[in-house]
């Protein structure tokens, strides 16, 4: 990514959320899901570059651990909650 200076920003899809919840119970997508999303928003800010996420569905009870836990720049979703980038 680093060697790439047009590219400005990467962005992962995920869908995480039907529309007035999310798949998977917020407890089983921290143990299993935002670990890996973690990673690659490490990745990507190691690269210099923000990381934006886009998922459809309710987010309104994982914000918090997209912003704070993931450390995504910026949100978009469908449904739901969302920072604005």
């Amino acid at each position: 990514m680093r060697h790439f200076e047009t590219v400005g920003a990467l962005i992962a899809n995920d869908d995480w959320g039907f529309k007035t919840q999310t798949m998977l119970s917020p407890a089983d997508l921290r143990r299993y899901v935002f670990p890996w999303h973690e990673r690659i928003v490490e990745t990507i800010h190691a690269a210099g570059k923000p990381a934006i996420l886009h998922s459809c569905g309710f987010a309104g009870e994982i914000m918090d651990d997209i912003i704070d836990g993931m450390k995504y720049d910026c949100e978009t979703f469908v449904r739901g909650r969302h920072r604005a980038c």
